[in-house]
């Protein structure tokens, strides 16, 4: 039901605020139902409408992570905590960090 209200949103025009919410919210009910490939390519809609928003970019790269594309997930959760985008959340912050810290013991 969810998913068909944020579709509805979309019939008003693709490049709105409520578009890029609409297109974030698809990304976190895909991700919530274990679609990955869907979730990354909604999430990825909002980062075109607003591509300095931290936290868009933060929900990707931990999906990419689960999705184990491990360079893909290492930039967006750089980027994310990198910008100067105060909206990233003390939760979402941390858990970019663990995510960024478990890349680099991969990567060792």
């Amino acid at each position: 039901r969810a998913i068909r209200r944020l579709l509805h949103a979309l019939r008003y025009g693709h490049n709105s605020l409520q578009a890029k919410n609409a297109f974030q919210g698809l990304g976190e009910r895909y991700e919530r139902l274990g679609n990955l490939p869907r979730s990354i390519w909604y999430y990825s809609r909002a980062l075109e409408l607003a591509e300095d928003d931290a936290n868009t970019r933060c929900w990707r790269g931990q999906v990419y992570y689960q999705h184990g594309d491990w360079d893909a997930a290492r930039t967006d959760l750089e980027e994310a905590l990198g910008s100067d985008d105060m909206e990233l959340a003390a939760e979402d912050r941390e858990i970019a960090e663990q995510y960024l810290r478990e890349l680099r013991r991969r990567s060792h």
